[in-house]
């Protein structure tokens, strides 16, 4: 295992241990889109680029291309 996934709604404290207890390896967020604000979207983010960023972090913490 080389990442602990954890997601923006739980207070990453939790992963950070379980990483940290497990040899110090990395964490990432995703994001299960419940929690986008308005101003989320009023920025420009919707359920397709919040699912952008989750695979980059998928791939990024999984060692994909």
């Amino acid at each position: 295992m080389t990442t602990v996934f954890t997601e923006v709604l739980v207070p990453p404290e939790i992963a950070e241990t379980l990483a940290r207890e497990a040899g110090g390896i990395n964490t990432a967020v995703l994001d299960p889109f419940e929690g986008i604000t308005d101003e989320d979207r009023e920025a420009g983010s919707s359920y397709a680029t919040v699912m952008r960023e989750n695979l980059a972090a998928l791939r990024a913490g999984l060692g994909c291309r």
